[in-house]
């Protein structure tokens, strides 16, 4: 066998370990890239806890909000996050109310009562900047009081609470958010004296745990 042919054929077998060496790193990567893609895709399910304080906004229900939140749910998306939740809410709410009596009289009532019930809540999260996020949520759900609550209400109210947050990315598991709310509270019996009605605003911080 002459010299070039033996070089041809080290030639040939150098060309195809290369080809052999290659290719399964090739499909490797492939498949990786498709689990990735796959994997972003997917829906990430999540818990979300924390406190909440809420400011009374009007001087005649002068009523102090206390809640301690745990929801659990989904978040579909990546470049548009939409977050549903279900959950359930602690509270405890204290303050003075202000209501006319039968001869007209503007009486002040001290109020104070713990309850919990169940909520959703909604958030859309469409601004993403790296490891930070803002979004816009809503929520709601029903409270059972320990007592009538407030003065002339019932033992049962509706809470429904708007606002935004801010939430920062820790890791691939764990997020920080605080958050600005407002909040009506009602029985939803109508615009009379057996439903008194109240509003506040305030801050809440979460930890959110990703799976």
């Amino acid at each position: 066998m002459t010299k070039m042919r033996i070089e041809k054929v080290l030639l040939y077998l150098f060309s195809i370990m290369v080809i052999i060496y290659l290719c399964p790193h090739s499909f490797a990567q492939l498949k990786t890239d498709s689990l990735t893609v796959k994997k972003e895709k997917k829906i990430r399910l999540k818990l979300e806890t924390g406190p909440e304080y809420l400011y009374p906004t009007k001087d005649d229900r002068r009523i102090h909000t206390f809640n301690y939140n745990l929801y659990a749910g989904a978040e579909f998306f990546k470049h548009f996050r939409l977050s549903l939740y279900g959950g359930i809410t602690l509270t405890y709410d204290w303050g003075h109310i202000f209501q006319w009596d039968s001869n007209f009289i503007n009486i002040r009532h001290e109020n104070a009562a713990g309850g919990a019930g169940p909520v959703f809540l909604i958030r859309i999260e469409p601004f993403i900047f790296g490891q930070f996020s803002l979004s816009g949520d809503f929520s709601g759900g029903i409270m059972f009081y320990t007592s009538h609550f407030p003065y002339g209400g019932d033992i049962y109210n509706f809470m429904w609470r708007f606002g935004g947050s801010a939430k920062y990315q820790i890791n691939r598991q764990f997020a920080f958010s605080v958050d600005g709310k407002w909040m009506h509270v009602s029985n939803c019996q109508g615009m009379n004296s057996h439903n008194p009605s109240y509003e506040g605003a305030g801050v809440s911080v979460e930890l959110v745990r990703y799976f």
